[in-house]
């Protein structure tokens, strides 16, 4: 009886994940032309470390079986590197809801 419990609930969590993706990808549909006006109105700036930020994510873990990994230096460095890339990312993503919700207000305006 505990696995066919087990197994609704799973059953249940996964629909509503499904049902909340594709909830999400219709609103984000819906608003695309908000999210497109404020990613041609953000910083130069912001959009880099956006990119820098997602970049660092995906080459850290090359970088952690580089041959030079086992130095110290190189250590301290790995260490700290995904700290930079998760203040890059988070500064571009608040940068980019600054002009999503500044692009709201205006066209509400």
């Amino acid at each position: 009886m505990s696995y066919l419990l087990a197994s609704g609930t799973l059953i249940i969590i996964l629909l509503a994940g499904f049902i909340f993706t594709v909830w999400s990808v219709v609103e984000f549909i819906k608003d695309w032309s908000v999210v497109s006006k404020a990613w041609q109105q953000m910083d130069t700036f912001e959009k880099r470390l956006l990119y820098m930020g997602l970049s660092l994510f995906v080459f850290i873990p090359a970088l952690k079986h580089h041959p030079a990994a086992d130095w110290y230096i190189a250590k301290v460095i790995i260490e700290m590197l995904p700290v930079l890339a998760g203040g890059f990312f988070v500064t571009g993503v608040l940068g980019f809801m600054r002009q999503v919700h500044k692009v709201r207000l205006s066209s509400n305006a």
